[in-house]
């Protein structure tokens, strides 16, 4: 499904892709928070560190939501383009 006009995305295309990279971002922190967690000593980092993965997780969840909500899915080629370029490859 390709929405560009004139090699611009349209709206609703680019409004779906930003969702996307939303996703990854959240999934990211959600994955540092947990890294964060794990390696927490001090009691009270420990306590922090619960309530930056809640939050980050909960984040997570709630655009993974809006995105089946909204009927949005990553086809197999923009989730392998997303993963290249978040490891800093070049695009094929």
């Amino acid at each position: 499904m390709s929405l560009k006009l004139s090699g611009r995305l349209s709206d609703t295309e680019s409004a779906r892709l930003e969702l996307l990279r939303a996703i990854d971002e959240a999934g990211r922190r959600r994955d540092e928070a947990l890294r964060y967690f794990e390696t927490a000593g001090d009691d009270v980092l420990i306590v922090s560190a619960i309530h930056e993965l809640e939050s980050a997780s909960a984040r997570y969840s709630a655009l993974l939501r809006q995105a089946k909500e909204a009927g949005i899915r990553r086809t197999f080629p923009e989730a392998e383009a997303m993963k290249r370029a978040r490891s800093g490859e070049e695009p094929v």
